[in-house]
């Protein structure tokens, strides 16, 4: 059992250090999601270059650096974004990580990237690709679609600030605050540090009210203001407005606060959130392989093979599973399902 709980504080600590490769506010990759590709990449008439990611993975890890700069150099050319949604993944025949291809005029049939996994390399990637794409609409071989004008319905704006009601956002005080949040074991916490005056906190605004009531029974979203509250502000080292941050489920303190750093819009929102409430409080029982696919698949898993009842009894079986327990409720904000 020694061994096993090593084990597990290695994989967390390797697991813990790949958070949220990418998504900084100034980085030029853009992060999307299953709704977003749809309609960023696939329904649009701009060139992209997309990884297809996971956040565990060493060699993402490692590539991460060398993507973003790739995406700086070829801001306003080539757009670069990443993916890290296995239903994306599955119509493209992603089978490892990192994958890198190229979205050109026809989005249904991108083309891999198998340079070296440096800035270098994807620059020339995307320019010769982009150079290809320009070279066949001059041989009039191909032709950009024309761009949808938008008409009735709801604006652009209006849709990616979906309706949320405010009574959904828990106003957060020097008074409530460690009792709502700190004290609250059973619940994931999103809260947000602002000040009235600050236009990224306005603009922010109706997408926290949105994520708030689109997650509304799993994760509670609070707002604290930094400018009345200044003690809470420089307990959590708020420096800049908005600052966001994620209290995940089991026993909270200080320190094991999680920093948002991701884009500032209501898929974004609900994606990080979704990620944190979706991780197991405690073991679940694998008793069949359909238990094991929907807790497994997708997500990195730490699995305890545990000697069977009549061998071990009912007592010990017991133990193993409340110390396997302790380790899992001992780290309640590493993404990783057990």
């Amino acid at each position: 059992m020694a061994y096993l709980l090593l084990f597990i504080i290695g994989l967390l600590s390797d697991v813990s250090s790949a958070a949220a490769l990418y998504g900084k506010k100034d980085s030029f990759v853009q992060v999307l999601d299953a709704k977003s590709f749809a309609k960023t990449v696939v329904q649009s008439n701009e060139l992209w270059v997309v990884e297809f990611y996971a956040d565990w993975c060493g060699h993402c890890q490692q590539f991460a650096p060398e993507y973003e700069k790739a995406a700086t150099a070829m801001a306003g050319i080539v757009n670069f974004a990443a993916v890290n949604d296995q239903s994306v993944m599955g119509p493209y025949g992603v089978q490892g990580f990192p994958t890198v291809k190229f979205f050109g005029e026809d989005k249904s049939k991108p083309v891999d990237y198998s340079g070296p996994r440096e800035a270098k390399g994807l620059v020339k990637y995307a320019i010769s690709q982009a150079k290809k794409v320009a070279n066949d609409r001059l041989a009039g071989k191909s032709k950009p679609k024309k761009a949808k004008k938008e008409t009735g319905g709801k604006s652009k704006k209006a849709d990616t600030q979906a309706e949320g009601n405010e009574d959904d956002v828990v106003v957060l005080t020097g008074s409530n605050f460690d009792k709502l949040v700190m004290q609250d074991d059973k619940s994931v916490w999103f809260v947000e540090f602002y000040a009235p005056w600050c236009g990224h906190c306005k603009a922010l605004a109706p997408h926290w009210t949105a994520a708030a009531t689109q997650m509304k029974g799993r994760v509670k979203f609070g707002k604290v203001d930094a400018t009345e509250e200044q003690s809470l502000a420089q307990r959590f080292g708020v420096q800049g407005f908005p600052t966001i941050k994620l209290f995940p489920a089991g026993k909270k303190s200080d320190s094991l606060a999680v920093d948002y750093q991701e884009q500032r819009e209501t898929s974004s929102l609900v994606q990080f959130a979704e990620k944190y409430y979706s991780y197991a409080k405690e073991a679940t029982q694998l008793l069949n392989q359909e238990d094991f696919e929907e807790n497994c698949k997708n997500h990195v898993c730490v699995i305890a093979f545990l000697p069977h009842i009549l061998d071990s009894g009912a007592e010990e079986r017991n133990a193993y599973i409340k110390e396997y327990n302790a380790a899992v409720k001992a780290n309640p904000g590493i993404p990783v399902h057990y």
